[in-house]
């Protein structure tokens, strides 16, 4: 467990370094509007995960979860049990890449709607703050980006778990139909 922990620190890490460096580099070579088609566009692939995402959780998740170990034994209780980890494992995945895309529709909704205002408000600002106001901004953008990839690539894993055990279900089948 604490490997996994560190390994997602120094994943945090590299990530915040990158969309560091690529904020100092593209800010001053890169409109603010570009960046808020960007965000618009992030903002259209959220509302397309909401409903992918609403579909897999409700795959992963049973109302009854909570009795359905009740009166078990044995080999059906084992069963049941397994059945109720590899399912809340992929909730746990779903619902992580739900919760990112819904940061990043927020954030692209407040830049969305505050966008007028601050630009009206900069105007009048030392040039000292705009650039760093800008380099801030790029940073959040590339940060959305790379938090939205990843909350895509996420929401793949649990399919693809689904998908090899469909394949090793298939396997079994065809083998009984053999006998």
């Amino acid at each position: 467990m604490k490997n996994i922990v560190k390994t997602r620190i120094i994943l945090l890490c590299i990530v915040a370094i990158l969309c560091t460096c690529l904020a100092v580099a593209f800010s001053p070579k890169v409109s603010v509007e570009w960046g808020c088609i960007v965000l618009d566009i992030l903002c259209d692939v959220s509302a397309v995960l909401f409903g992918v995402f609403g579909i897999w959780l409700g795959m992963f998740y049973n109302p009854t979860v909570q009795t359905s170990l009740n009166g078990k034994e044995g080999p059906e209780l084992k069963e049941t049990a397994e059945h109720i980890v590899a399912s809340a494992q992929r909730f746990r995945i779903v619902f992580r890449g739900m919760v990112i895309s819904a940061l990043v529709l927020v954030f692209a909704m407040l830049v969305r709607t505050l966008h007028d205002p601050l630009s009206h408000m900069a105007s009048s600002w030392h040039p000292i703050l705009k650039d760093v106001l800008r380099c801030a901004f790029f940073f959040l953008v590339n940060i959305s980006v790379i938090a939205q990839c990843y909350s895509i690539i996420m929401s793949v894993v649990p399919m693809y778990d689904a998908k090899k055990k469909m394949a090793e279900a298939q396997k079994k089948a065809e083998l009984v139909i053999s006998l």
